[in-house]
């Protein structure tokens, strides 16, 4: 019975982690640089889900210089962001 009890705890626990994370992609989000990239980028690659893509991207995209441009949004090709990539949004690069 009690090992039931801390299962049926940590279940609720992890269920809780991924309420806070769907939680944290905030309307600001939305409105970031780096989602309006992701989402260009999406849109360019014809995803299924482009709002998903971006959402994902905008949370690893880092801001770089880039010679023929002012700003250059890029995404590492980890396996972070690949792995997020699949688990959220279904999309293998």
């Amino acid at each position: 019975m009690r090992a039931e009890l801390l299962a049926d705890r940590r279940f609720a626990a992890a269920g809780l982690c991924v309420l806070m994370t769907m939680l944290s992609y905030s309307p600001a989000l939305a409105q970031s640089p780096a989602y309006r990239a992701g989402l260009r980028i999406a849109n360019s690659r014809h995803y299924e889900k482009p709002d998903c893509y971006a959402r994902v991207f905008a949370i690893h995209a880092r801001r770089s210089n880039h010679p023929e441009k002012r700003s250059h949004w890029s995404a590492p090709a980890g396996g972070a962001f690949k792995g997020e990539l699949w688990s959220q949004c279904g999309i293998s690069r």
